[in-house]
């Protein structure tokens, strides 16, 4: 029988994608403004919407590369800003023997590059990046054109959410 008693139900949330949270740190005095960020090759095309393996990602997945150009973000010296993206779940990186496709790289407003350089550490660190985690990557940036990078991979944050009624 219905009744007006309020339920509670508790569910998992598991994301299809990931989450890559960038924390830019200026350790030079003068503030810069990244305007362009460049990815390697670990965007993936495609994805399971529920799991289907134990990466989730289907094995004729192509990746790419992503450049992003047209970037505004200023970052006084001494500070750290942060950008977020969000990507399919990726197994980029299949073998020991190639180049890590898992890279970063930086360009400012006035004209200093910070090449792409891998933000993990060895194959056996990060190969993967699986849905529902968070990568946290650290980049250190200096001069000249210096740049410091490491990773960590986190849970993405517990949030309880309130569901209204729906009479």
């Amino acid at each position: 029988p219905p009744t007006d008693t309020p339920q509670e139900f508790e569910v998992n949330l598991v994301r299809a994608v990931a989450k890559l949270n960038i924390l830019m740190s200026n350790a030079l005095t003068e503030s810069i403004t990244i305007d362009q960020m460049s990815f390697g090759k670990f965007f993936g095309n495609c994805l399971y919407l529920f799991a289907e393996q134990d990466l989730d990602v289907p094995d004729d997945t192509e990746y790419d590369s992503k450049e992003y150009t047209g970037l505004s973000i200023e970052i006084a010296g001494g500070e750290t800003a942060q950008l977020t993206l969000y990507i399919y779940p990726s197994f980029a990186w299949k073998s020991p023997q190639e180049v890590s496709p898992y890279t970063i790289g930086f360009h400012t407003k006035a004209g200093k590059e910070y090449m792409p350089q891998s933000f993990v550490g060895s194959y056996g660190a990060l190969n993967s990046i699986a849905r529902n985690t968070q990568v946290n990557i650290h980049a250190t940036l200096s001069a000249p054109a210096n740049v410091q990078i490491s990773f960590e991979v986190v849970p993405w944050a517990e949030k309880s959410v309130e569901v209204p009624p729906f009479n």
